[in-house]
């Protein structure tokens, strides 16, 4: 034993010595002065201190162990608790540095290593069904109501922003959209009857009642437009301005009567 093993490491926390780095740093982790009889060599010393409980306690929480033998950080002997003290301090630091590890003898890996831990929260958010973004007329009976024969919706998926990725659905009063709060459910059930009336034909329905481009719901000037249900622009978009111009001219580039 070295002349400092026998005096001990001076403890800039509790002023007092220890007989280890280890002891020191276990001190500092309290964050309060410790006793100095509690921790001199050759001392009667029945358990650990209160800055090794506390140190002894994170640790085994950080690699979800506890005490074997029915032992607790109240229960353990000294000599013992410092044992697998340092041995857990030396873990860490190898785990830190992508060196292997092992456990101590004393201490096992917790039975149910979240029991008593806050739960994280999980939410699943069904799948909901791929309706494109445009401007769609439904049944009443595809959506379980008895009022109005037809529903008017506009579905909206922003590509950009913090809402990227998100699918929302308006209501369709006059031709313009309103801003309404839909359910999740609802929304099912909007985008569902949607798929089940066909997402074209919901569309093509829509821009005959409406005159507006089923797309864009911008209003349908053209006859060529009428027939096609969406207006030149979205019709470019979609791959179908040859035919929208075929049958702009066939209509001799008529506007439609009303």
């Amino acid at each position: 034993m070295t002349v400092m093993e026998e005096a001990g490491i001076t403890c800039g926390n509790c002023k007092g010595k220890h007989p280890t780095v280890a002891d020191v740093r276990a001190c500092y982790n309290t964050g309060k002065p410790g006793r100095q009889d509690d921790v001199m060599p050759g001392q009667k010393q029945d358990g650990l201190s209160p800055g090794r409980k506390a140190y002894l306690h994170d640790l085994l929480k950080q690699f979800k162990l506890e005490l074997d033998n029915g032992l607790t950080i109240d229960t353990i002997g000294y000599r013992r608790g410092q044992v697998i003290l340092e041995a857990l301090i030396k873990a860490r630091r190898d785990k830190a540095t992508g060196r292997n590890y092992v456990m101590p003898e004393g201490v096992k890996f917790l039975s149910h290593p979240d029991k008593g831990q806050p739960r994280e929260r999980t939410t699943t958010t069904p799948k909901l069904p791929d309706v494109p973004a445009g401007h769609y007329a439904v049944p009443k009976e595809l959506l379980g109501y008895t009022e109005n024969d037809l529903y008017f919706y506009r579905v909206d998926k922003p590509d950009k922003g913090p809402l990227a990725g998100r699918t929302f659905i308006k209501s369709i009063i006059g031709g313009r959209p309103e801003y309404s709060r839909f359910s999740l459910k609802e929304t099912i059930n909007v985008l569902n009857a949607i798929v089940k009336f066909g997402i074209e034909d919901a569309g093509i329905v829509y821009a005959q009642e409406m005159k507006r481009c089923w797309k864009c719901n911008t209003h349908l000037t053209r006859k060529a437009s009428r027939v096609l249900s969406i207006g030149p622009e979205c019709a470019e978009q979609a791959g179908r301005g040859e035919e929208w111009r075929a049958l702009d001219a066939h209509f001799n580039h008529e506007n439609a009567e009303d």
